[in-house]
């Protein structure tokens, strides 16, 4: 199943609350999934990164197997579904890149969010879990 992650899986992976830590690592452990990534994640995250953060992202985007790349579509998309429906631009970028390649997003905002009235791709959040 291909998978892009939303920033704040990774960031709860990477240093986040025990609980929260554990439930973005049971997806990004998941020998049955592949990754897929764009440089708007890339730009979300390795900015001000400490270290050890660092390390932990750059390991997973070796994982990457599937990069979005066709940013004019992908930022079409991503102005068209954020202003439909009221989603902030970088999330609006990474569903819009994650429907690009075909993969589904996971995130740990809450489906009550606007993100979640897009039919754009399959958005799965980890905080209803």
């Amino acid at each position: 199943m291909l998978t892009y992650l939303d920033a704040n899986v990774l960031i709860h992976a990477a240093r986040g609350e025990e609980a929260w830590a554990a439930r973005a690592m049971r997806v990004i452990d998941d020998p049955s999934i592949r990754f897929a990534s764009s440089v708007f994640l890339e730009l979300e995250l390795l900015p001000n990164s400490r270290k050890q953060q660092l390390q932990f992202y750059k390991k997973y985007f070796n994982r990457v197997s599937v990069w979005a790349e066709r940013y004019r579509s992908i930022t079409d998309l991503a102005r068209r579904e954020a202003v439909a429906y009221g989603i902030l631009a970088i999330d609006a970028l990474h569903l819009a890149a994650a429907a690009s390649v075909k993969a589904r997003l996971v995130t740990f905002e809450r489906s009550s969010k606007p993100l979640f009235r897009s039919r754009a791709t399959e958005i799965v959040s980890l905080t209803d879990e």
